[in-house]
């Protein structure tokens, strides 16, 4: 997996997804999966309170390197527009999109 590929860099994983439950099962997997400390697990049901910290430098401040993993429909701001926001201030971050499953419509479009 990726996160583990040079050890001597520093992670950080931001997870953002307006519904409580996958963003709980997120956090979980970072932490029991992956073994991530939770200071290097943050969690945002907001795209738009996430991008404020994003503009306001709060997640690029310790010299890790960011990876997200977004919710592509979300209220007011979504992943795919979040996504291009972290990639405009963070270009060496990592963005993975993820939608509902058994929405092959919005799948598809995001793959176009």
């Amino acid at each position: 997996m990726v996160i583990r590929e040079n050890r001597n860099e520093k992670y950080k994983i931001v997870i953002c997804d307006d519904e409580q439950e996958q963003l709980e099962q997120m956090r979980l997997i970072c932490r029991n999966v992956m073994q991530m400390p939770d200071d290097m697990v943050v969690t945002y049901s907001s795209g738009v309170a996430m991008d404020k910290d994003i503009r306001a430098g709060k997640l690029d401040s310790d010299g890790s390197r960011l990876v997200t993993f977004l919710d592509i429909e979300m209220p007011e701001l979504d992943g795919i527009q979040l996504g291009r926001s972290i990639h405009e201030r963070m270009p060496d971050g990592i963005v993975v999109l993820s939608m509902p499953s058994g929405d092959t419509r919005q799948e598809h479009s995001a793959i176009c």
